[in-house]
C-alpha cells in the first residue's frame, strides 16, 4: 500500500472510528485538534456561499463527507486553475446562471458524466464539533477520462479526429476527439466547457517529446491532391504546415540510422529532428521543416488523449447520454503523439515539456538527508537533448502576485540509443545534480507551480516571461506547471494522525496575490477558514522562523588513495533563505587535510591504510547558517580500507559488438576486476582486421569510427585488453567488433538475342551482359528455356553470353517462339530475373528440280532418233 493510499485509507478509518465507535472506545479520545486527510471520488454536490465572487467559498460532497471550502481556494483542473466561485460562473449551459456547477450528481439537469475530485485537507474542531476543511482540491473527470490509439480520420472543417476507427469506414467509426481550444492555439477554436480546455501557454497538445502539435485548420486534407486540380496539394495551415510532418527519404531531416528503426520510403517520419532554423538567415523555404511551427496530426498517428465526454447540441455536458454514441465525443484538453520530434543541438526555439510533479513536504524525518528530497521527483522531455534542464520552484509574492525561480536542481537529458534509453527524456530526483552555490536545492516551503527552462553551457537560454515562436505564439524553452502531487508528513503506527501541514505553504497561509496574476482582480489572501487548528499571521506578517537543516552526502567506504568530495549542498533552510554559511569539522584524533572548511563542497585524498591494519574511520561534522540561525550538526563518515594483496587483476574487454560502417564504436573495458581493489590502468592492441585509428588506448572505453565496408558485405576487427594493478597484469582478454555495410539493392537482369527474330537453324547469341548491380558486387548468371514448341541447349547454361541452333523450322511452317528466362544474382544473395522471346523464322527453300530421262531405245542403223 502506498503513503498516499494509507492516508486515504487511515483518514477513511478515523471517519469510521468517530462515527461509530466513540460511544465505547476510548483509545484515541480525546481526539487531536487537527488530523489529515485525503479523499478520491465522485463529486455528490457542490455549494457556493456568494454567487459572481470568484474567490467564495463553499462546500462540496464527496464519498458522503461535506467538505468545507474556504475562501481563496484555488481549484486545479487538468491545465488551468479556478477560484471556486469561478466553476459557479463559468459553468455552461445550461447550468450558467443557476448557482450550479455542472459537475456534481445532484445537479439538474445530471450532468452527461460523471466527475472525479481529489481533496487534501484537515479535519478541524471548530468549537461547534469536527468539520472536514480542504487545503488542496483538484478536479477532472474520471481520473482524466484518458484513451489512446492511431488517428484513423481527420475532419479539418470540424477539427476532429478519430482515434481507434475501422479503416473501412474512418469517418463513422472511433472514438471522436475535438481539441478543446477556446482560443484556436492548436488549430480551428473550439470549446463546450470553457473550465477543462487545454493550456495555451504550456503545450498540452504535442509530441511525446514536448514538440507543439496541432490540427490543421483547412477543409481537407492538406496532404492529398484538390478535387480542383488533382497535380495541387489542397491549401496548407500556414501555422502547422505539412512540411513539418517530413517524409522518409527527405534530406532536409536528420533520420534515425536502422536498426531498430524502421524507414518505409516515402511514409511519414515518427522519429527526426527539425531543421535549424538560423540556416536559413531566418526566412526558411517552403519545403523545409521549421520549428517555429507546430507539426500537424496526420492519419496513422498513435495518440493518448485526455478530456470531458460531451455531447452534439446545445448544453454539450449535460445529460441525458444519447443513445447514439456518434452523438458524444471527447473535449480534450491534453493530446501527446507518440512522435520522437527533437530540435537542432543548441537551436533555439527548443521546447521543454513537465510530466510528474511530485513534492515532499513533510520536513526531515530521516537522520543526514530532508525527507522532502529523499521524496522530491519530478519528469519530462526536451527536443534538445544536447542541453540541460534546470528546474526551479516558483515563489509568489502574497501581494502583487510577483514570481521569483528558487533554484532546485539540474538535470541531465537522455540521450536516446546507444548510450540511452529515450532521447529527451529527463528525470530529476534529489539530491542527484543539485545546483551549487548556496541558495540552491531549497524544496521547502512548497510552492503551488514548478518552473522547467532549457540551458545552454550553464547560462540559461531564456529568462522567465520568455518571448514567444515566430508562430502562433507558443512560449519556448521554458515549462510552468502545477504540482501535482504534494507528500505530506508521515504518521508513527498506533498515534493519532498528524495534520497536513498547510501552514509551510505560503500560497495557502498568505495568499498568491491577484487571481490569475491580472492587477485589478480580486487578490488571493489567506485560507478562510484556515484548514489546521493555528491560523497563520498572514500576507506580510513575519512568521516565527525555522533553524536551517544541515545535509551531507551519504556515508561511503572507499580504498586508500581516493580523492573524496563532501558534498553539503543539499542542505537548505525551511524557510526558503539562503544559507549563508558553511562550517566543516573534525573530531581532533581524525583530522585530515581538507581543501576548505567554509565552502558548501570540500575534498580530501584518503591516506593509505597499510595491508593486515584494521580500517580507518574518518568523521566530517557540518553545520549551515541562515538568517533563521544555525543548523544542528550533522555527521559523514569515510571509512577508509586497508590495502589489499595485489592478486591478479581480470580483464574484460566486453562482448561482441555488431553494428554498421561509419558509426561511432566504443569498447568497454569497464567490467575488469581486480581482487586488491586497487585502480586498474588499460591497454588495447588491435590483433585482427585492418589498422584502426583508436582514440584513448589507455583508457577503460576507447573509442574509433566504424570503417566504410561495401553494401552486403561485413569485416570482423578484433581487439585485445590487458589491465595491470600495479603489480600485476592480466591474462589478455579478446573482443571483436563486426561491422557491416549498407542493405545491398538487388541487381537488374536485361537479356537480349541476336540475331532475333532468327533464320532457321542459324547460330542465335543469348546475351546478358548488359544486366547490373547497383552495389558493383560480382554477379552470376542462369538461363533457362521456359517456352516454345522446340527444346534447344545453350552452349553454356551460365555464362553470360551464350549461343544456341536454332531449330529448323520447315518453309511454309509459320514462324516459332522460344522463350528463355535469365537469372542473375550478386554475392549478397539477391538476385534479379527477366524474360526473352526469341522468333525463329521459317526456312527459305527453293522449289524442287524435275529431271526427265528417256529409257534406252534399239533403233536400226542410220536411223532419226
Amino acid at each position: 500500500m502506498t503513503i498516499q493510499n494509507w492516508f486515504r485509507h487511515a483518514a477513511k478509518l478515523m471517519a469510521l472510528a468517530v462515527s461509530v465507535w466513540a460511544p465505547t472506545a476510548t483509545a484515541q479520545l480525546p481526539l487531536p485538534a487537527s488530523t489529515q486527510f485525503d479523499i478520491t471520488g465522485i463529486l455528490q454536490d457542490a455549494n457556493v456561499d456568494f454567487y459572481g465572487d470568484a474567490l467564495s467559498g463553499g462546500s462540496l460532497t464527496v464519498n458522503g463527507h461535506t467538505i468545507i471550502v474556504p475562501r481563496n481556494l484555488l481549484v486545479i483542473f487538468p491545465a488551468n486553475q479556478l477560484g471556486w466561485g469561478e466553476i459557479f460562473s463559468q459553468a455552461p449551459a445550461p447550468y450558467a446562471g443557476t448557482r450550479q456547477t455542472g459537475l456534481a450528481l445532484n445537479d439538474i439537469p445530471a450532468p452527461l458524466g460523471s466527475y472525479e475530485v481529489h481533496v487534501s485537507g484537515n479535519r478541524v474542531d471548530l468549537g461547534g464539533g469536527p468539520a472536514y476543511i480542504a487545503g488542496l482540491v483538484d478536479v477532472s473527470q474520471q481520473s482524466l477520462n484518458s484513451g489512446s490509439g492511431y488517428i484513423t480520420h481527420i475532419d479539418y472543417a470540424n477539427a476532429e479526429i478519430r482515434v481507434g476507427g475501422d479503416l473501412a469506414n474512418p469517418t463513422t467509426t472511433g472514438a471522436r476527439v475535438q481539441l478543446n481550444d477556446p482560443t484556436g492555439r492548436y488549430g480551428r477554436a473550439h470549446t463546450a466547457d470553457g473550465r477543462f480546455t487545454v493550456d495555451p501557454e504550456n503545450p498540452t497538445v504535442r509530441s511525446e517529446t514536448g514538440f507543439p502539435m496541432g490540427i490543421p485548420d483547412v477543409q481537407a486534407d492538406p496532404n492529398l491532391p484538390s478535387a480542383a486540380n488533382p497535380l495541387v496539394l489542397n491549401p496548407d495551415d500556414a501555422l502547422r504546415p505539412r512540411t513539418n510532418r517530413p517524409l522518409s527519404g527527405n534530406p532536409d531531416v536528420v533520420q534515425p540510422t536502422p536498426p531498430p528503426f524502421v524507414i518505409t520510403p516515402g511514409a511519414p517520419l515518427t522519429q527526426w529532428t527539425m531543421r535549424d532554423p538560423s540556416l536559413a538567415a531566418g526566412v526558411l523555404p517552403a519545403d523545409q521543416t521549421n520549428p517555429n511551427f507546430e507539426a500537424p496530426f496526420r492519419v496513422g498517428d498513435y495518440v493518448s488523449y485526455a478530456g470531458t465526454l460531451v455531447k452534439d447540441g446545445a448544453g454539450p455536458t449535460a445529460g441525458p447520454m444519447p443513445n447514439d454514441p456518434n452523438l458524444t465525443y471527447v473535449s480534450a484538453h491534453t493530446v501527446v503523439a507518440s512522435l520522437s520530434i527533437l530540435t537542432a543541438a543548441h537551436t533555439s526555439p527548443a521546447y521543454v515539456a513537465v510530466d510528474v510533479t511530485i513534492l515532499g513536504v513533510g520536513g526531515v524525518t530521516a537522520i543526514g538527508l530532508g525527507e522532502a528530497a529523499v521524496r522530491t521527483r519530478f519528469e519530462g522531455f526536451t527536443t534538445d537533448p544536447s542541453r540541460t534542464i534546470d528546474l526551479f520552484g516558483m515563489d509568489v509574492a502574497c501581494d502583487t502576485g510577483a514570481s521569483t525561480d528558487r533554484a532546485w536542481g539540474s538535470i541531465d537529458i537522455d540521450q536516446g540509443p546507444p548510450t540511452g534509453a529515450v532521447a529527451g527524456r529527463w528525470r530529476f530526483r534529489p539530491p542527484n545534480k543539485i545546483l551549487s552555490g548556496p541558495a540552491s536545492g531549497i524544496f521547502l516551503p512548497a510552492t503551488r507551480m514548478v518552473h522547467a527552462i532549457i540551458h545552454d553551457d550553464g547560462t540559461p537560454i531564456l529568462p522567465d516571461g520568455a518571448p514567444a515562436t515566430t508562430g502562433n505564439g507558443l512560449t519556448h524553452s521554458q515549462y510552468q506547471s502545477p504540482i501535482a502531487e504534494y507528500l505530506f508528513p508521515e504518521n508513527v503506527p498506533g498515534s493519532p494522525l498528524p495534520a497536513n501541514n498547510f501552514e509551510t505553504f505560503p500560497f495557502l497561509a498568505s495568499g498568491s496575490g491577484p487571481l490569475g496574476g491580472i492587477a485589478g482582480n480580486p487578490t488571493v489572501g489567506t485560507l478562510s477558514p484556515w484548514p489546521g487548528d493555528s491560523i497563520p499571521l498572514g500576507c506580510g506578517v513575519a512568521a516565527v522562523l525555522i533553524k536551517p537543516v544541515a545535509v551531507t552526502s551519504p556515508n561511503i567506504i572507499v580504498n586508500g588513495g581516493t580523492f573524496v568530495t563532501i558534498d553539503g549542498n543539499a542542505s537548505f533552510d525551511p524557510n526558503g533563505l539562503p544559507l549563508t554559511g558553511f562550517s566543516w569539522t573534525q573530531p581532533a584524533a581524525q583530522t585530515v587535510g581538507l581543501s576548505s572548511t567554509t565552502t558548501s563542497v570540500t575534498t580530501f585524498t584518503a591516506g593509505i591504510v597499510p595491508f593486515g591494519s584494521a580500517p580507518v574511520t574518518n568523521h566530517f561534522i557540518l553545520t549551515v547558517t541562515s538568517a533563521a540561525g544555525t543548523s544542528a550538526p550533522a555527521t559523514m563518515t569515510v571509512i577508509v580500507n586497508p590495502q589489499a594483496a595485489a592478486g591478479i587483476p581480470i580483464a574484460n574487454a566486453g562482448s561482441t559488438q555488431t553494428l554498421l560502417a561509419n558509426t561511432p564504436v566504443t569498447l568497454n573495458g569497464t567490467l575488469s576486476t581486480n581482487p586488491g581493489g586497487t585502480p586498474l590502468t588499460f591497454k588495447w592492441t588491435q590483433i585482427g582486421g585492418q589498422t584502426l585509428p583508436i582514440v584513448g588506448i589507455t583508457t577503460a572505453t576507447p573509442t574509433f569510427t566504424a570503417p566504410n565496408i561495401a553494401a552486403g558485405s561485413s569485416q570482423t576487427f578484433t581487439f585485445r585488453l590487458v589491465v595491470n594493478n600495479g603489480v600485476n597484469s592480466s591474462a589478455p582478454s579478446d573482443t571483436s567488433v563486426i561491422v557491416k555495410g549498407p542493405v545491398a539493392k538487388a541487381p537488374t537482369a536485361v537479356a537480349a538475342a541476336n540475331p532475333n527474330p532468327a533464320p532457321s537453324d542459324s547460330i542465335v547469341t543469348l546475351d546478358g551482359s548488359a544486366s547490373v548491380d547497383p552495389n558493383g558486387l560480382p554477379m552470376t548468371y542462369t538461363w533457362l528455356q521456359t517456352g516454345g514448341p522446340v527444346q534447344v541447349v545453350p552452349v553454356s547454361l551460365s555464362s553470360a553470353v551464350t549461343t544456341f541452333a536454332a531449330p529448323h523450322v520447315p518453309n511454309g511452317a509459320g514462324s516459332i517462339t522460344l522463350t528463355f528466362k535469365l537469372t542473375v544474382s550478386n554475392t549478397a544473395g539477391q538476385s534479379a530475373s527477366t524474360t526473352l522471346n526469341v522468333i525463329v523464322n521459317p526456312a527459305n527453300e527453293l522449289p524442287p528440280v524435275i529431271t526427265s530421262i528417256t529409257p534406252p531405245q534399239t533403233v536400226a542403223s542410220g536411223a532419226l532418233v
